[in-house]
């Protein structure tokens, strides 16, 4: 997982920044969410705000991952 703090120096001379105190507790949460997933990777992806409220998104890797639902639709239809 790549180390949030050292990435928002870069995004701090696009004038994009939470702050060191927020960044923090991203990485942390981050930390948690990766050992608790069991993905093998984990980055910070971006922030939406809503209006009530504001969703932080990461995205992660899954070992083994293909796609959910594992339907094979190969020969469907065929007589």
């Amino acid at each position: 997982m790549s180390d949030l703090l050292a990435d928002s120096k870069v995004w701090q001379y696009a004038g994009v920044g939470f702050g060191d105190y927020d960044t923090m507790l991203m990485q942390k949460s981050m930390m948690k969410l990766l050992s608790s997933s069991g993905a093998s990777q984990m980055r910070f992806w971006g922030k939406i705000k809503g209006t009530e409220f504001d969703y932080y998104i990461a995205e992660g890797k899954l070992e083994g991952g293909g796609e959910e639902g594992g339907g094979d639709d190969e020969g469907a239809g065929a007589a």
